[in-house]
């Protein structure tokens, strides 16, 4: 037979009422938890140095915008789709070492052109997605006579494995290949010949190449 509730023990409420209390304070610990496990990327990528690196030229920044759609001029690489409307898509593919899915979500003529990566797959790190979620930006404008353009790949972060090497390839890509397609209309080849997981040289020897 249960005893009436008012034979309970009068401590009885106020032990209810602390575990009631550790047990919501637990669920918001483990809530937090799983909120950071699922934030990590993305905390990094806000709280970290990008991968950025800029050049000058003489062309018009419409000029400019026009030849940085025109991928296939200057990224060197198997690529397939188009980048030169809002909402277009393109892959770019290195056999064996890269391949990216990319997508233009900004794009304001002469101005600013953003690829946000929706898929990534890098075979020479260990988490072969590091590319996944980041965004290639683009953005032009004069400085003084001559045109500046500025390349970030927001995302690509120094805490990333593959942040030496493709800081490395894009130093060779933007300010060799890019500025020399912008400047020549020559189609560039790849900076690497035969082997692109090995650059020749680092981005700021090709850079002082093109000087």
């Amino acid at each position: 037979m249960k005893p009436p509730l008012n034979a309970l023990p009068s401590r009885w409420p106020a032990a209810i009422g602390l575990c009631s209390s550790l047990l919501f304070t637990l669920a918001l610990c483990a809530a937090a938890v799983g909120a950071a496990d699922n934030t990590n990327h993305d905390s990094i990528m806000q709280t970290q140095n990008h991968y950025t690196t800029s050049f000058l030229v003489e062309q018009s920044p419409q000029e400019v915008f026009k030849s940085i759609n025109q991928v296939r001029g200057w990224w060197s690489g198997e690529i397939a789709g188009s980048a030169d409307r809002l909402g277009a898509e393109f892959t770019y593919r290195v056999p064996n070492m890269h391949y990216s899915r990319q997508k233009v979500t900004e794009w304001v003529p002469g101005e600013r052109i953003v690829w946000h990566v929706q898929d990534a797959e890098l075979t020479f790190v260990k988490d072969k997605r590091e590319w996944k979620g980041t965004d290639i930006v683009f953005e032009i404008a004069k400085k003084d006579r001559k045109t500046e353009v500025r390349f970030t790949h927001r995302g690509l972060v120094p805490a990333f494995e593959c942040y030496d090497k493709c800081s490395d390839a894009w130093g060779a890509l933007v300010k060799g290949n890019l500025r020399q397609w912008i400047v020549t209309g020559q189609v560039q080849p790849s900076p690497w010949g035969e082997h692109p997981e090995r650059p020749t040289a680092r981005p700021a020897e090709q850079a002082a190449r093109q000087e």
